[in-house]
């Protein structure tokens, strides 16, 4: 799942990084968007991947063994077959690269293991600096003192602004620019000179930080930084948050600039940034001023040229709604290895069944093997390891078939899920309806119907679902046959073994009747069942 997630990853971060560039000349507040809407699309995509339905998508490989196989009966077919049978079973695969082993010594477990540690240290490492700020904020924000002189300036300004809730306005020390912090009950932190400073830098300095609050960058940036946690080793993660947070900085220029004198705001820009580099920010979060930025946004400032202003109703609708594309579209994308037969030449004397049982590789076999014992776990790693969900394998039939045969529900979803055909026959094997049918698995037979099964499916040699469930004495399961519709004076015929010209018909009432289901030949009848 790891390789898929980053691989979606990636492809929503490059998309966002190009949207951007392609709207250099659009409002800051329009690239912040695009921005803001791929970070929340990153958040939702680990969970969007596992809760919605998955979707298949081939990638086509070789195969993995394109050696010409030997004719059958041969001294060399005979030894490949001895060495199959034993080197294949569930707990170890061949080396060929189709799989690997699966119990408890299997080096990947540990290899994913040390991998999940390495995870877990640089989210931690990422995490922890980001805690200590917001802790230390707190604290800052608790023992601040209340600007007082800021109560003529802030109502008409945060009505300006759009700004609807209330917002503190406070001075401490240890702050050397206006910072903007909180999300229920929002606060400006001032320098401790800034009451001192003229009313225009002042008002500039507070029309910048409303705009903060007005467009909730505190939220969108500490949800930023968490995806940043989630995602730390991806370097376009961190390309994509610096720019969020640059755009959101050009973004509240913008409203300075559009009621302010624009050299004005550009020189008090260079001199919160000189405040800043002989006094470091105590605890990191939005400021107004980032030093490594400033020359970006100086020149922003002054171009003329740019379009400025929020980016409106119906641009944040028509970028949110590409977002939720994009994640419905990435999300449910699952990679399967698709196999492409090589066009070495087999062995031109293999008969059908021979080729058959050429056709299924190592790993199909072992997933229907893992299916039929009711391993949910191998099953499911064996499918990402590339595993034939389809795949049909000479006396076990096909995945479906040894799940629903076994009684196994949540695996019979999963392959259901994962692309499994209801109705793969399997001479000899039957097909998943008739074999839950006759082991009398009503939850799966249900199941099956559900998902289109068609209930008078026949198999050569195994009748259909309601035949067989006949036969077997499963009242509750013929009843629920007969319900959805199954056919209750079916006929097939049936040969009395193999190389033998002579058999029977059989029926439901039939196999009821051979088999001492007194119960079941009596429902049969009350249905309108005839001998």
């Amino acid at each position: 799942m790891i390789i898929p997630l980053l691989l979606k990853a990636t492809a929503i971060l490059v998309a966002a990084l190009l949207a951007i560039r392609l709207a250099d000349r659009a409002r800051a507040s329009v690239r912040h968007a695009m921005l803001a809407a791929a970070f929340v699309v990153l958040a939702a995509l680990p969970a969007a991947t596992v809760i919605l339905p998955a979707l298949e998508l081939p990638i086509l490989q070789a195969p993995s063994n394109p050696t010409p196989l030997p004719a059958p009966g041969s001294a060399e077919a005979l030894a490949r077959a001895g060495a199959e049978a034993s080197t294949v079973s569930r707990s170890q695969l061949s080396s060929d690269g189709e799989g690997a082993a699966f119990d408890g010594t299997n080096p990947a477990m540990s290899a994913e293991a040390v991998a999940l540690g390495i995870w877990l240290t640089g989210a931690t490492l990422v995490l922890l600096p980001l805690l200590v700020s917001l802790v230390r904020l707190q604290r800052l924000r608790r023992v601040a003192l209340p600007c007082l002189d800021m109560r003529r300036h802030l109502p008409a300004l945060a009505h300006a602004a759009g700004v609807g809730k209330a917002v503190d306005v406070v001075v401490h020390d240890d702050i050397a620019a206006p910072i903007t912090c909180g999300i229920m009950r929002p606060a400006i932190v001032l320098p401790p000179d800034a009451p001192e400073w003229p009313e225009d830098a002042l008002t500039r300095a507070l029309v910048h930080e409303l705009e903060h609050v007005k467009r909730r960058d505190w939220a969108v940036q500490l949800l930023a930084r968490a995806v940043c946690a989630f995602y730390w080793f991806h370097p376009l993660v961190w390309i994509g948050y610096r720019q969020l947070c640059l755009q959101a900085e050009h973004a509240c220029d913008d409203a300075v600039v559009t009621r302010e004198e624009d050299t004005m705001y550009a020189d008090q820009l260079v001199t919160l940034a000189r405040r800043m580099a002989a006094r470091p920010a105590a605890v990191a979060v939005i400021g107004m001023a980032q030093r490594s930025d400033l020359a970006a946004r100086v020149a922003a400032v002054l171009d003329a040229s740019r379009a400025r202003g929020r980016a409106g109703a119906l641009r944040a609708s028509a970028i949110a709604a590409a977002a939720l594309t994009l994640l419905v579209a990435l999300a449910p994308l699952h990679l399967v290895a698709a196999v492409v037969e090589s066009e070495t030449p087999r062995a031109t004397a293999a008969g059908p069944e021979e080729q058959r049982r050429n056709r299924s590789s190592r790993l199909d076999r072992v997933l229907v093997e893992a299916a039929d014992e009711g391993d949910l776990h191998d099953v499911r790693e064996l499918l990402d390891n590339g595993a034939n969900v389809n795949a049909a394998v000479d006396g076990d039939g096909s995945p479906l078939i040894a799940a629903a045969r076994g009684g196994h529900r949540e695996i019979v979803q999963l392959l259901l899920e994962h692309g499994a055909d209801v109705d793969l026959g399997v001479p000899g094997d039957g097909a998943p309806l008739i074999m839950a049918a006759r082991e009398g698995h009503l939850a799966i037979v249900q199941l099956l119907l559900d998902r289109g099964a068609n209930v008078d499916l026949i198999v050569a040699g195994d009748e259909n679902g309601l035949i067989q469930a006949s036969g077997a004495g499963r009242l509750d399961v013929v009843k629920l046959l007969v319900a959805r519709g199954a056919n209750i004076n079916a006929r097939v015929w049936a040969d009395r073994g193999p190389g033998r010209s002579d058999g029977e018909w059989r029926t439901p009432l039939g196999m009821a009747l051979n088999g001492g289901h007194r119960a079941v030949a009596d429902f049969l009848r009350s249905a309108g069942a005839v001998e």
